[in-house]
């Protein structure tokens, strides 16, 4: 009996936002499982217990953008920047992009996902400026150039001013 190979969508998402990193010129940060890509949120977290810093994480002077992909739900991956978000000196620009294999898949999900940033952002953005900026995005796992338009709102974070990565691209007003 064979078995299928399992497709790894993070991975073949990654490449869209690795070229848009490397057509400007910068270096990835971090990236994966790896010890020197966790972090401890404040709770005194050691080893793998640490939480994974991105998938894909871009430091610059002025903020740090990072990038979760899902090939199914999951809000730990919105939830864990809220308490480092209280700790960073620099503001977290957190594109979550959610593969989807048809129009239902993980609805809920999504749908907990809007509620519950809506409700971190009333406090989180009391603070000016504020340190967490997130966004939902969702593709069709079978359509990957729709990461096209992701790739170029991530572009535009890595090259823009703070204040118009903040508005035009996370709906920031203060």
């Amino acid at each position: 009996m064979s078995q299928a190979k399992r497709r790894d969508i993070e991975s073949e998402c990654l490449t869209a936002f690795e070229l848009v990193v490397k057509d400007l010129s910068h270096s990835v940060t971090g990236r994966g499982y790896g010890a020197a890509n966790r972090f401890d949120a404040g709770f005194e977290l050691i080893g793998q217990q640490r939480f994974q810093f991105g998938d894909l994480r871009v430091d610059l002077d002025d903020r740090i953008a990072i990038v979760e992909v899902e090939s199914g739900g999951g809000m730990t991956n919105l939830m864990k920047y809220w308490p480092l978000a209280e700790q960073t000196e620099k503001p977290i620009f957190l594109f979550h992009v959610f593969g989807q294999g048809s129009a239902n898949d993980y609805l809920s999900h999504l749908h907990l996902w809007d509620f519950t940033w809506n409700k971190m952002r009333e406090q989180l953005w009391r603070v000016n400026p504020p340190k967490l900026f997130a966004r939902k995005y969702q593709f069709k796992q079978s359509q990957l150039g729709e990461l096209d338009t992701i790739a170029e709102d991530f572009k535009t974070t890595l090259s823009d001013t703070f204040e118009a990565v903040a508005s035009e691209i996370f709906g920031y007003r203060r």
